[in-house]
């Protein structure tokens, strides 16, 4: 572009054109979880870079991903353990967790994929029942409640025969005990159902339906 004195006596003129291409250092990022994946609990992520012959930065953001959505972001070296908390009204069943190295510098972004399986531990019910009920009387109940994770304090257990019903609620240890009152009734005489729910307060336990 012509300037001062040039301006009015030459014209403008352009270049011939530099094609230039840009490289980055790239990377593979591998990811996988290991174990069974329950809502409301905490579960860990493990991870690991290779760059190859390209030099390693000291860390790395990586953001996590379920389904597209964003929980969790965090500064990693080249192999790295992240734990994160997987929501309690996640729905049961495949999802996709992405691991993704934002670009930055001389380094380009990088993805990971894997699927994860979110389940509920199934429960485990131990309850001792009189063989022989009088009525009208009392029938005794106890016993203990827990799934592969551990016993169930709080929970809650439903008995129902008939038209009597009791609720009672699992304590330390999962153990529970109470009684149930059976009236007096022509259709309660010979071998009747006990019904039984229990509803766990933890969403990673799934909620359980039995007869006795």
């Amino acid at each position: 572009i012509p300037g001062d004195k040039g301006r009015g006596f030459y014209i403008s003129s352009e270049s011939s054109v530099i094609k230039l291409e840009v490289l980055f250092y790239q990377a593979m990022l591998e990811i996988k979880m290991e174990g069974k994946f329950y809502p409301g609990l905490e579960t860990a992520i493990f991870g690991r870079f290779d760059y190859g012959q390209s030099p390693q930065p000291e860390a790395r953001k990586v953001q996590f991903y379920i389904n597209d959505v964003l929980i969790d972001e965090e500064l990693v070296g080249e192999t790295f353990i992240k734990k994160i908390k997987i929501s309690p009204d996640i729905k049961l069943g495949t999802h996709t967790l992405t691991g993704s190295a934002i670009g930055f510098e001389r380094y380009s972004p990088v993805n990971a994929r894997t699927n994860l399986n979110i389940t509920q531990a199934l429960l485990n019910l131990n309850i001792d029942i009189p063989r022989v009920a009088l009525i009208p009387g009392r029938l005794g109940l106890k016993g203990k409640i827990h799934s592969d994770l551990g016993p169930l304090t709080g929970a809650t257990i439903e008995m129902e025969m008939g038209k009597s019903r009791v609720e009672l609620t699992s304590g330390e240890e999962g153990s529970f005990t109470g009684k149930m009152d059976i009236g007096m009734g022509l259709s309660l005489i010979g071998l009747q159902s006990l019904n039984i729910q229990a509803l766990p307060q933890e969403p990673w336990n799934a909620p359980l339906s039995t007869t006795r």
